[in-house]
């Protein structure tokens, strides 16, 4: 950990976190919310879903990503873009490979920045393609087939 985020602050002029989480295990608390806050963070989006696709969803107990939660992730990340200074966006899940890795690539594409650039950075993510799947649907991007997860 660095000195800079040990002493309470975070080398970045903004930024903003993409919380994921399954039904019982939810990351994000009072306590860890105003910490965030202390140490820079402009905002956060928390989300409920299991690492799953839609073949594999077997009843409406099961956290199946959906739409309404693509829309949020969507206008967030529009939210973050309309920002003049440069801002870090952290997203994170349990593992940090599939959930996380679809809505990174799905934001890397999302705002035309590199993707090899992106995966090379990333290495280990393996996005779950149905949630990389909703999240371009619903934002009209479809799939950029020479910058893309899908292209490599």
């Amino acid at each position: 950990m660095s000195d800079k985020i040990k002493n309470g602050s975070i080398p970045y002029i903004s930024w903003y976190l993409i919380s994921i989480h399954g039904p019982s295990r939810k990351l994000l608390n009072n306590r860890k919310i105003r910490k965030i806050g202390e140490i820079g963070c402009c905002g956060y989006l928390s989300l409920c879903f299991y690492d799953m696709t839609d073949s594999e969803h077997v009843s409406d107990d099961d956290k199946l990503f959906n739409w309404r939660q693509a829309k949020e992730i969507i206008n967030f990340g529009d939210g973050i873009n309309k920002g003049k200074d440069k801002s870090v966006l952290v997203i994170h899940c349990d593992g940090g490979i599939s959930r996380s890795g679809a809505v990174s690539t799905f934001l890397n594409d999302y705002y035309g920045l590199n993707f090899r650039d992106f995966k090379k950075r990333n290495p280990k993510i393996k996005p779950n393609h149905y949630i990389l799947r909703v999240l371009r649907e619903e934002s009209g991007l479809g799939i950029n087939k020479e910058n893309s997860m899908f292209n490599t």
